[in-house]
This record gives structure tokens, C-alpha cells and sequence, in this order.
């Protein structure tokens, strides 16, 4: 045996773990349990799995290449560990294994190609995947948000934490909370939802340059305001793109089929 052939050998018996965690692709493993995750808060029952499952194949996104997830042999590990369980949906271990990750995620921050981006495709069949649900189904979805994101929130948010951001960080923050209200109130319609974040940048940018007192006496007016932009915009409205979106997102996991492969077969 070569001098580096028994390097190799050596190796794989002392690190069988580090052997095995090269052969694990861990941005699909990631994009796996963000799916598992979702279908989990959803209680789908088979018969919704199994329409689902007909969807994402439908909507399928185009293969791309992504770059290799930079993560330590310890969590890879534990991911794989929190797929497993939640493939089977076993309750005792998916909140203690979630922990882990996370624990592990914060502290050491792995560097994973694991985006998802609604497709245009998952974006039209998001309202059919949305008549799927039951009433109950849906609160228990919105149930999972720490805070419901909401337009005037959004918008007070941002102004109170834009009090101790410099310029370039306040842009930032104004931009993406003029998108995130654009289509919360216009849905999947582009044109409408640009229009909305243009409104809201603007409404940031007069009501940023009130500070402390001035900025606390003025929230009527910027409810006032923020109640302008939404129109006849109402809070059911509000959740259906709420819902639409995240279910959009959710056929444009790559990894969704397979999810769902792996429930049905843990509900045989």
C-alpha cells in the first residue's frame, strides 16, 4: 500500500465522521429541512401532500449550480439529525434537534448556498396551493411568525431603529421595508407593489428627519398616511399575500418533492 493510500485508510478510521460529511450536500440538506419545517407547521394531511407534490412538480425550478456550503463536521451532523426527524415527524426530537442547529448556526455561522426565490411559475400556483388549506391550517401557518409582519409595523419599525443608523444603513433599511410593504399590500402584481414601495420610501424619508419627541406626537400621522397608501387594501388581503408568498417560496424549494416523498412515506 502507497505511503498516501494508507494516509487515506488511516483517515477514514479515525474520522469516519468527517469521511461521511464530505458525501453530504449541505445546502440540500438545508433546503430539505426548511421544507420538512414548512410542511410541519402546515399539519398537511396525505391527500394535501400528495395535490402539493403535484404542484412542485409542475413548478419545478431549473437546476442551478450552487456554490459548496462552507459548514463544520459537528453541523452537518446535527442537520442531517433534524432532517431525519422531521422526515418522520418525531415531535420529541424535531424541537431539541432544532435547538442544536441553531445553536450551532449562531455560533458557528456556516457559509450555505441555501437561498430560495420564488419562480414566476410558483408564483401563479401559489393561489392554488393556497385553496388546499383549511381555515385552521392558515392561523396555525401565521401562528409561526414571531410577529405577523403588517405595513404600518413595518414602517414604525423602521422609523424607530432608523434613529441610530447612519445614512447608508438607513437607505438599506428604508428600501427593504418599502419592498417588504409593496408586496404585502400588492401581492404578486410588480407594477402595483413598485408604485407602493416608491409611496412608502417617501413617507420614510419625511417622517426619518422627525426625531424624539416629534417623531412620538407625529404617529398619527404616519398611520394616516400609511392608511393612504393602503387604500382599500384590508388586513385579509394583507394575509392572503402573506400566505401566497410563503407558499410560492415553498414550490420553488428544489428540494420540496423530495420532502414530501419522505412524509408520505413516514404516514405508510
Amino acid at each position: 500500500m502507497s505511503p498516501r493510500i494508507a494516509l487515506v485508510a488511516a483517515g477514514m478510521l479515525l474520522s469516519p465522521l468527517a469521511f461521511a460529511a464530505d458525501a453530504v450536500n449541505v445546502n440540500d440538506v438545508s433546503l430539505e429541512v426548511e421544507a420538512l419545517q414548512t410542511l410541519r407547521g402546515l399539519s398537511l394531511t396525505p391527500a394535501q401532500l400528495k395535490a402539493l407534490a403535484v404542484l412542485a412538480k409542475e413548478v419545478a425550478p431549473k437546476a442551478r449550480e450552487r456554490k459548496a456550503g462552507k459548514a463544520s463536521e459537528k453541523y452537518r451532523a446535527a442537520l442531517t439529525e433534524l432532517r431525519d426527524a422531521l422526515r418522520q415527524n418525531d415531535a420529541d426530537k424535531i424541537d431539541t434537534l432544532t435547538e442544536k442547529r441553531d445553536d450551532l448556526r449562531d455560533a458557528e455561522k456556516p457559509d450555505l448556498d441555501d437561498d430560495v426565490e420564488a419562480t414566476d411559475a410558483a408564483k401563479r400556483k401559489a393561489p392554488e396551493a393556497l385553496r388546499l388549506l383549511t381555515a385552521k391550517q392558515v392561523i396555525d401557518h401565521v401562528g409561526t411568525y414571531e410577529e405577523v409582519p403588517d405595513p404600518l409595523n413595518l414602517v414604525k419599525t423602521a422609523l424607530k431603529d432608523g434613529l441610530d443608523l447612519d445614512d447608508k444603513e438607513w437607505k438599506e433599511s428604508r428600501d427593504e421595508t418599502a419592498t417588504d410593504v409593496g408586496w404585502l399590500l400588492a401581492g404578486f402584481d410588480d407594477a402595483k407593489a413598485g408604485a407602493i414601495a416608491k409611496r412608502v420610501s417617501a413617507l420614510l424619508d419625511k417622517a426619518h428627519a422627525w426625531k424624539g419627541v416629534e417623531l412620538t406626537k407625529r404617529q398619527g400621522d404616519i398611520e394616516k398616511a400609511v392608511q393612504e397608501i393602503r387604500g382599500e387594501v384590508g388586513p385579509t388581503d394583507v394575509l392572503r399575500n402573506l400566505l401566497q408568498r410563503d407558499l410560492a417560496e415553498l414550490l420553488s424549494n428544489p428540494q420540496l418533492v423530495n420532502a414530501i416523498e419522505a412524509r408520505l412515506k413516514d404516514e405508510k
